[in-house]
């Protein structure tokens, strides 16, 4: 019900809806202010140090022909598309055997992680 009210009033005033909900205060991303000093009910000794909030999972190391599998699944993608624009009713008659070759791929890929 309210939120119908304020569409209606906004769509005389020109106002979005949006502008009468609550705004955050703090935005980690652009500002930077002590989190101790705001919601914390405690000491700041137990906070995390602020270098370690950014933390980064290490990358996993990605093999060449993982690239190679990417490539030929996205080519797979690309001709099934170019077909399907082109011969729709190919298209539909094949459609199954394209998915099982990307499925296959994939599969290929996933299984030579293991080892």
């Amino acid at each position: 019900m309210k939120l119908k009210k304020i569409i209606k009033e906004s769509a005389y005033l020109g106002e979005l809806p949006s502008s009468k909900l609550m705004k955050m205060k703090w935005n980690p991303l652009t500002e930077e202010e002590d989190v101790a000093d705001q919601d914390h009910k405690g000491s700041t000794d137990d906070l995390p140090p602020q270098d370690m909030a950014l933390e980064q999972a290490p990358k996993m190391k990605v093999e060449s022909w993982h690239k190679e599998l990417d490539q030929a699944t996205q080519s797979i993608l690309r001709a099934e598309r170019m077909l399907k624009l082109d011969q729709p009713g190919t298209h539909g008659k094949i459609k199954k055997s394209f998915l099982k070759t990307i499925k296959t791929l994939q599969q290929l890929k996933s299984d030579t992680r293991r080892f």
